[in-house]
């Protein structure tokens, strides 16, 4: 089961733990599949209901009950028809559903990846970058009890491990599985205009943006890097995800403040200079500009969640 990596003193989680794979049993195999009611039994609300950030990938399928999950400090509501999709560096939280049903497929890119060439393995895995900005995805009728079949033959296959050398193999091929039929789902679905070739410039420029945000929240930053054009950033963030360059760039800097500020570790001024601001006060302005809060309101409005 994944662990929170970054706890308090005392015992208890901070507002934001990083959570790692970890499993304590079962062998070095880096995938688990968790049935969410039995995951709710563990009684680590403590854990679930506190801000994560993923340093795995989760498919996360309900077959029962309705409320509401968190991604990236964003609401996902889900109910007995919600297939969802995060992917590391993501933050999660839970509401927790005490009706709620279904599976939880977490595993590691090395585990999917391990003695395969196949190109359709890397296929599959983009399924992960189309569901960043909606990770919901709603099932009916038929495709809901295909996904269904598969998450359980998968659990299954997971609770009656053999510990022999087959096993690993037996849920390598069903994750893939079920990774090819959600990118089947998502070209039905949501085609859109973007081509694998433009999802993956734009996969480079969020990575570049990630590493390099403290340095610069320049256009012109990251289109030199990517050796081309402030025009041709702007183009590529308009396809992918309907924003301006500039406007992508300051919401993933967003978004990373907020994580900051979910920290106790972090004081403003902290967070400020770990985001590159010289001056605290600009940091306070660019966070109420583009949030409507200060970072302290919102800090505390967070608290009280």
């Amino acid at each position: 089961m994944p662990r929170n990596r970054n706890p308090k003193p005392d015992g208890r989680p901070a507002e934001v733990g990083d959570l790692s794979f970890r499993r304590p049993r079962r062998g070095p195999m880096n995938v688990e599949v968790i049935r969410l009611e039995t995951l709710l039994r563990r009684r680590i609300e403590h854990v679930l209901t506190r801000p994560q950030r993923l340093d795995f990938h989760v498919m996360m399928l309900f077959t029962a009950g309705a409320g509401r999950h968190h991604v990236d400090f964003r609401v996902v509501p889900y109910d007995d028809r919600t297939l969802l999709m995060l992917r590391p560096g993501q933050i999660q939280r839970f509401e927790m559903d005490p009706g709620a049903t279904g599976f939880l497929l977490v595993f590691t890119a090395d585990f999917i990846y391990r003695n395969s060439t196949d190109t359709s393995v890397s296929q599959c895995m983009r399924i992960f970058d189309h569901s960043l900005e909606n990770p919901r995805w709603h099932l009916e009728g038929p495709r809901r009890e295909l996904f269904g079949d598969l998450f359980r033959g998968a659990a299954l296959e997971y609770e009656a491990s053999a510990g022999d050398h087959l096993t690993e193999e037996l849920l390598r091929h069903w994750t893939r599985l079920i990774l090819l039929q959600a990118e089947r789902m998502r070209l039905v679905e949501r085609p859109g205009p973007v081509s694998d070739e433009t999802y993956t410039r734009f996969m480079r420029l969020r990575a570049l943006v990630h590493r390099d945000m403290a340095a610069s929240r320049m256009v012109a930053h990251y289109a030199r890097l990517l050796g081309t054009t402030d025009r041709e950033i702007n183009r590529l963030t308009r396809v992918v995800v309907n924003k301006t360059a500039k406007e992508f760039i300051d919401a993933e800097i967003i978004c990373e403040a907020k994580r900051l500020l979910s920290q106790d570790a972090f004081s403003i001024k902290e967070a400020a200079y770990g985001q590159g601001f010289s001056e605290p006060t600009n940091w306070i302005k660019f966070f109420r500009r583009h949030t409507g809060m200060s970072p302290t309101e919102y800090r505390t409005s967070h608290r009280g969640e």
